[in-house]
């Protein structure tokens, strides 16, 4: 009975000292200068100054902004939603909904140097059921191992559209295995579980690692994914979405919002291209004009003059390729989208006009020219 005892003083020595080091981090994490705190490089810059291992700045930019970002209730009893709030909005307002508190702690996190990324999906309430709105959480890489933190839940709770601050350590640097009991990301990816939860499974709260599934590797999709445009990220997001079983509301949600992104995504890059041809083609042109009023006066052979023209022509029918994916959905794309199809119509007809007059110069003799 004796060694028992002992152990278990041990143990609660061991735990109470542990407690009281976080105590004294969290402490002075909090004590950060009031006006540093109206900046990431301000914040960052002390807790770099002030804590020496990742573990611990990890710790204290997630207690700091778990503790100085206020819950915006109003903007989720109004479902304002879809106006995105900056860093920088946060900071100075100290007001936030999920993704303003995660957005937030990636900022940070990025500028002391550790890798980390924000995470959407959807949470499960305490009661199992599935939440009405989608979340927005982090995830970084501590020691060379990937956790998940909460700050949104970690701040406290709301209850008849009131805040209540109470700062809670239960999602605090959390494994993949244990996020996923209630927090569900959109891309399965994001679970960084080599065997993904289905969307069924997260629903029906059987969450348990099933190693009889396929070998998925999430850290080498990690990095592919991040080597992509954000086109490609799309794509790439909405098939593993796809092929993660059936999907309720919110999934389906934002598998359509990726396709908008990509559409989108595909109209900008058409039109930046589009209008990148038309600048190439009008400087190829501009050349092919000033050897003309230098009488062509050069070593050029006729071939050669005639690509001059030739060239021009092929960037002309480039930006028109270029836009046909383009969709113009404001009154101000639709003015952009007219004005270069206008511009490209002019100078095609322009180039045209001096293609006919090359050919049949180019058939007279050089003597006679």
């Amino acid at each position: 009975m004796k060694r028992v005892f002992i152990t278990v003083a041990i143990l609660i020595l061991f735990a109470s000292n542990s407690h009281a080091q976080f105590s004294a981090q969290d402490k002075m994490a909090l004590e950060i200068p009031q006006p540093d705190t109206y900046s990431t490089n301000g914040i960052s810059s002390y807790v770099k100054s002030h804590f020496s291992s990742d573990s611990e700045r990890v710790r204290a930019l997630f207690v700091w902004v778990a503790n100085n970002v206020n819950y915006d209730v109003e903007k989720v009893r109004t479902r304002n939603l879809t106006e995105r709030t900056t860093v920088a909005q946060v900071l100075q307002t100290r007001m936030a909904i999920c993704q303003g508190y995660s957005e937030l702690l990636v900022a940070l996190l990025k500028e002391c140097n550790i890798k980390s990324m924000l995470v959407g999906g959807y949470t499960k309430e305490p009661n199992g059921s599935i939440s009405e709105l989608s979340h927005a959480w982090v995830a970084a890489e501590v020691n060379n191992k990937w956790y998940f933190f909460d700050p949104t839940w970690a701040a406290g709770s709301v209850k008849d559209y009131r805040f209540s601050r109470s700062f809670s350590n239960r999602y605090y640097k959390l494994l993949p295995e244990q996020m996923i009991k209630d927090h569900m990301p959109f891309d399965p990816m994001n679970q960084l579980l080599n065997y993904p939860v289905t969307y069924d499974e997260f629903n029906n709260s059987n969450v348990s690692i099933n190693t009889t599934k396929p070998f998925f590797n999430y850290a080498d999709t990690l990095i592919h994914h991040n080597s992509l445009d954000s086109l490609n990220q799309f794509a790439g997001i909405t098939r593993r979405i796809n092929k993660n079983g059936e999907k309720n509301r919110l999934v389906y949600d934002m598998v359509q919002l990726l396709n908008k992104n990509q559409s989108y995504g595909e109209s900008k890059l058409g039109f930046e291209g589009a209008v990148s041809a038309f600048n190439t083609g009008t400087a190829l042109f501009n050349r092919y004009i000033d050897y003309k009023n230098s009488r062509f006066n050069g070593i050029k052979s006729n071939k050669e003059i005639q690509q001059m023209i030739d060239s021009v022509l092929l960037y002309i029918k480039s930006a028109y390729t270029m836009l046909q994916p383009v969709v113009a959905d404001t009154d101000d794309n639709k003015r952009a989208l007219e004005g270069i199809n206008g511009a490209l119509l002019r100078f095609y007809n322009r180039v045209e006009e001096e293609n006919i007059f090359l050919k049949r110069y180019l058939q007279t003799s050089r003597t006679t020219r």
